[in-house]
């Protein structure tokens, strides 16, 4: 429950990064350049890093536990651990990235028995560096695969299919992928798509980043190109547009899109971008720093400043049922009480505090005993405090 907590944590702050970079991209696109609107999609991983980071805020934190009802069933004291995800809402969820993790597991084996029989290819040291190996596949279209051994991976009609200069752009345009890592980034979006798999903006958004991938990676291969280069590159890519069995890591030549991604995709091919460096740093720094700002209001008005620290000790691991006093029971006496307790950096419970109790005194030493049994999940804060009421019914 708690990862759950924290990944919802998280909805509105991401979810608000992805809206501005999903609308700018736009406007760089079309008045500066390809790159400038992909590499503003590091601000999310930049956003995420800077929410993982230990928090050292030194305060008391105050959380408002679940309240708990005390039934009369007997005098007998039950013990009860509280195993994360254990309820519907965590099961959805969980259920949910299962099929996204295995989807992609699932895609990319059916990619690597498309490979399993492929055979070296030979090109030209100018082409192709000598740290990774080009194959001849039973594929439809060109494409990147592998992180520890990345290869290119080409059809077994490659040279019949394509001109010499479109072989050639094709080789670079998948060596750029490689020496970008984009496969790794591809990883890392595809991870988060699964982990936020209930937030349709993230699948938008996870689109867009690698269809801003491949513009990119189009724009720097035709940097300085002819025109008779370009024309050459176009009919390559239109040539390519077949990967029906490309996985969702993979980097593929002729990524398959919308029928506007792809015009988008050849018309950018016409006239190469103006990159602006120092723009590129001061979007990206700007958009994390708006998410960061966004998520730590977040978490303030919620009366919890380390957000995700106090959120372990919403309920506990451990919790100990308290015992119905037998002389309350006698006399039909129903109440509630208010306890304060603090956590310690272990787990354990200590300095237990009445706040509140109707009728007083009654229910008391019954929540107090319980409440100093209980176990929550060990924490770096310094000062945590939890209010419970435990109410007490026949």
């Amino acid at each position: 429950m708690i990862m759950i907590n924290l990944v919802f944590a998280l909805i509105m702050p991401l979810s608000l990064l992805l809206v501005i970079i999903l609308v700018i991209r736009l406007p760089l696109h079309r008045f500066l350049s390809a790159k400038q609107a992909y590499q503003l999609w590091f601000a999310v991983p930049l956003f995420i890093a800077y929410w993982l980071l230990p928090n050292d805020v030194k305060t008391t934190i105050v959380v408002e536990a679940p309240e708990l009802l005390v039934f009369s069933v007997g005098q007998q004291q039950q013990s009860q651990v509280l195993q994360p995800g254990g309820d519907l809402l965590g099961a959805i969820y969980l259920l949910g990235a299962t099929l996204g993790f295995v989807v992609i597991i699932l895609s990319s084996y059916r990619v690597y028995q498309r490979t399993k029989s492929a055979v070296s290819a030979t090109f030209s040291d100018a082409d192709v560096p000598g740290d990774i190996p080009v194959y001849l596949a039973d594929i439809a279209a060109p494409m990147l695969m592998g992180v520890v051994k990345p290869a290119i991976f080409l059809p077994l009609q490659f040279t019949t299919l394509y001109s010499p200069t479109q072989q050639q752009v094709i080789i670079q345009h998948e060596l750029l992928h490689h020496r970008r890592r984009d496969i790794v980034w591809n990883i890392t979006a595809a991870s988060l798509a699964i982990i936020f798999w209930f937030n349709p903006l993230i699948w938008l958004s996870y689109r867009y980043f690698r269809h801003d991938q491949e513009l990119s990676c189009d724009e720097a291969v035709l940097d300085g190109a002819s025109i008779e280069h370009r024309k050459a590159y176009a009919k390559a890519v239109l040539a390519s547009h077949n990967p029906s069995e490309m996985a969702v890591i993979h980097n593929c030549f002729g990524r398959k899109g919308t029928t506007s991604m792809m015009t988008q995709r050849i018309s950018n091919m016409a006239s190469p971008g103006r990159y602006n460096k120092l723009l590129a740093w001061v979007m990206l720094l700007g958009l994390t720093a708006l998410a960061a700002t966004q998520f730590t209001a977040q978490a303030s008005n919620t009366n919890q400043p380390p957000f995700k620290e106090a959120l372990k000790l919403y309920k506990p691991i451990v919790r100990i049922q308290p015992v119905y006093p037998a002389d309350a029971k006698a006399q039909g006496i129903e109440g509630a009480v208010i306890l304060e307790y603090g956590i310690t950096p272990n787990g354990t419970v200590e300095n237990i505090r009445v706040i509140e109790s109707v009728p007083a005194g009654v229910f008391d030493d019954a929540a107090k005993l319980a409440v100093a049994q209980w176990r929550f999940v060990p924490h770096d804060l310094e000062g945590a405090v939890n209010t419970n009421k435990i109410t007490f019914k026949l």
